[in-house]
């Protein structure tokens, strides 16, 4: 179980003008959960993912997993997400000069945890990237490009999968793909889902849709 809990977030301009982001918000994510994080552009819902991510840290409140505050001292967070969090960015963040296969064995490589040659070979053949992996994200097409960032963002099995905005470059017709590819994936090897979007049609596939309106969080 993911807990937010009473989570605030303000960013201090140069001219030390204070813009609250987020006021006070708790959100509970339980496990095998598959959420839609909803909201306008600006609304704070990529912030709420960064932080739950501990790619950022609140102003006030606390994060739980299991009960368990990632913001004790003595956390390791870059240890933590490395192995327990994978993360598909926007933008994908692929690396340039790794191969298609590099890119998605780097966490492995990097992590606690040994590397599942078995593994592996199931996500790339869940994700059709097989003909891929020796090629470089610059001969891929978006959507193509897309399935490397899952299967990277998969291979340390993670117990929350975290996506941001992962349609948001994608036609129609890749954005459902990708989609009932992400449910899929979560599904079979018993995983959280939060998805960051800001397209309906991509949130009404998920199990609830949270909103962030001015800040604030509420759930239909």
């Amino acid at each position: 179980m993911i807990e937010i809990r009473n989570i605030s977030k303000d960013y201090i301009s140069a001219m030390g003008v204070v813009t609250k982001c987020l006021n006070d918000i708790s959100l509970v994510i339980n496990k095998g959960d598959i959420c839609a994080l909803c909201g306008e552009s600006g609304s704070g819902k990529t912030t709420i993912l960064n932080i739950i991510a501990c790619l950022d840290r609140p102003s006030s409140g606390d994060i739980l997993v299991n009960g368990k505050s990632l913001l004790e001292k003595n956390m390791n967070i870059d240890s933590f997400r490395l192995n327990n969090i994978g993360i598909i960015f926007q933008s994908f963040n692929l690396i340039d000069i790794l191969t298609v296969s590099e890119n998605i064995k780097m966490p492995a490589e990097l992590s606690d945890k040994k590397f599942d040659k078995d593994f592996f070979d199931n996500i790339i053949n869940d994700l059709g990237i097989n003909e891929f992996l020796n090629k470089f994200p610059s001969e891929l097409s978006g959507g193509e490009q897309q399935r490397v960032a899952i299967a990277r963002a998969l291979i340390n099995k993670p117990m929350l999968l975290l996506a941001d905005e992962p349609t948001g470059n994608l036609d129609s017709k890749n954005t459902s793909k990708v989609i009932k590819l992400l449910i899929k994936m979560v599904e079979k090897y018993n995983m959280t889902l939060g998805i960051v979007t800001h397209d309906e049609n991509v949130a009404n596939q998920c199990q609830r849709i949270v909103y962030i309106q001015d800040g604030k969080i509420y759930e239909k």
